[in-house]
C-alpha cells in the first residue's frame, strides 16, 4: 500500500487526501452531529409541548380559583321555608320516606338525616337536587353498604348557604 501511494503523482496524493479528508468529515456529520440536532428538535418539541400544557393548566387553576371564589349557587330556599322541612319533603318526592329514619336539628342551622336501606343512587341524586334547587350543601356524609346491593345506610347533615 505504501509502494503505491509512493507511486501516485504529487497531485493524485492532494487529490485523494482531500476526498479521505471529505469523507471522513462526512462521516462525522453523519455520526455524531446529525444525531445531536435531531435530539435537539425532538428535546425541543417536547419543551414547547410541555410549556403549552403547563400554561394551559395555569389558565384552568386560574379559572378554577375563580369559579370557587364565587360560588354561584344556582338555587335557594323558597322564602318562609325550613331547611328541614325542604328537605324532608324532597326527600319523600324522590322516593325515600321509608327509608327516613332519622331528621333532627343540626349546629348552625344545620339538618342531621339518617336514612337505612335506601338506594344509594336515589340518595345521590337527592342530595345533587337539594343543592341544585335550593343550595343546601352537604356538610358530613357518611354510607355503610346495606344488606341488599346498590342500598347503603346514609348519616347526612346539610348545612344553608
Amino acid at each position: 500500500m505504501k509502494e503505491w501511494w509512493e507511486n501516485l503523482a504529487e497531485r493524485e496524493r492532494l487529490l485523494l487526501s482531500i476526498g479521505v479528508l471529505v469523507l471522513a468529515l462526512l462521516l462525522a456529520y453523519l455520526v455524531v452531529v446529525e444525531p445531536l440536532q435531531n435530539e435537539l428538535a425532538t428535546a425541543t418539541a417536547e419543551r414547547d409541548a410541555k410549556t403549552a400544557l403547563f400554561q394551559k393548566l395555569g389558565r384552568a387553576a386560574a379559572e378554577a380559583d375563580a369559579l370557587r371564589a364565587q360560588q354561584v349557587v344556582a338555587g335557594s330556599l323558597p322564602d318562609g321555608s325550613v331547611a328541614q322541612d325542604v328537605a324532608q319533603e324532597s326527600a319523600e318526592a324522590a322516593g325515600l320516606k321509608e327509608q327516613i329514619k332519622n331528621v333532627g336539628p343540626g349546629d348552625a342551622g344545620s339538618v342531621k338525616f339518617r336514612l337505612e336501606q335506601a338506594r344509594f343512587d336515589t340518595a345521590l341524586l337527592w342530595l345533587a337536587t337539594l343543592r341544585q334547587q335550593y343550595g343546601l350543601r352537604v356538610e358530613a356524609f357518611s354510607a355503610t353498604r346495606g344488606s341488599e346491593p346498590g342500598n347503603a345506610d346514609i348519616d347526612v347533615t346539610l348545612g344553608v348557604p
